[in-house]
């Protein structure tokens, strides 16, 4: 083998490495449509990197929008939160997460790199609120239940207290703050205590390096 060749070869092989790790992932199409392995495959895919928002938009929708620090004080003292949290098959129940991200126009925005983000959306996205059939299944209605069922299963209780200690924390150096805007700031930093949302995390810087390459 001439030195020019073998040359030529090491120049082009590195440029190929870099486009393999560039392919974009093929998601299904995201309307209703037959449950295959593929469609289920997508949803539990979509769920790993969207973990996070879903935990904190599922607490937040449990408490009142327009709470008093008394409204909230009795709550946390009352244990509602953990009595919540804690019920994962009611928590995490189809037609309620249907309604609330509706609600909240947060649409499954499946990307090109494979990963997966809630984004807002002009309209009214579309949740299924049974999503039980084997015949019209809806993959991104899956995805937030499987994120939603991951993440309170495996630290429910976890999430009640560090949202309460972070509450108090916010609300000790911020007197004047609404309480909502506590609420929101505590919930992110529970949640992202949480196994899941950790590994959403190391799973989102990991695709954010290799799209530097």
């Amino acid at each position: 083998m001439s030195l020019i060749f073998r040359c030529s070869i090491a120049l082009i092989a590195p440029a190929a490495l870099v486009a393999a790790k560039k392919t974009t992932y093929d998601w299904p199409d995201g309307g209703m449509a037959q449950r295959t392995t593929d469609r289920v495959a997508a949803g539990k895919r979509a769920a790993k990197y969207i973990a996070c928002d879903v935990c904190s938009e599922r607490v937040l929708a449990l408490f009142p929008p327009k709470a008093h620090d008394e409204d909230m004080e009795r709550i946390f003292e009352a244990g509602s939160p953990s009595e919540w949290l804690g019920d994962v098959k009611e928590l995490c129940a189809m037609k309620g997460l249907a309604q609330l991200f509706k609600q909240r126009r947060l649409v499954v925005d499946a990307r090109p790199d494979g990963t997966a983000k809630l984004e807002k959306s002009d309209s009214t996205p579309f949740y299924e609120e049974i999503n039980t059939s084997d015949l019209v299944f809806h993959w991104k209605s899956f995805a937030i239940r499987e994120a939603c069922t991951e993440v309170f299963r495996r630290d429910g209780e976890a999430v009640a207290v560090g949202l309460e200690k972070a509450y108090n924390e916010f609300l000790s150096k911020g007197k004047d703050a609404e309480p909502l805007e506590l609420l929101v700031r505590a919930s992110h930093r529970a949640c992202r205590q949480t196994k899941a949302c950790k590994a959403a995390n190391k799973l989102l810087a990991s695709a954010a390096k290799n799209s530097e390459l």
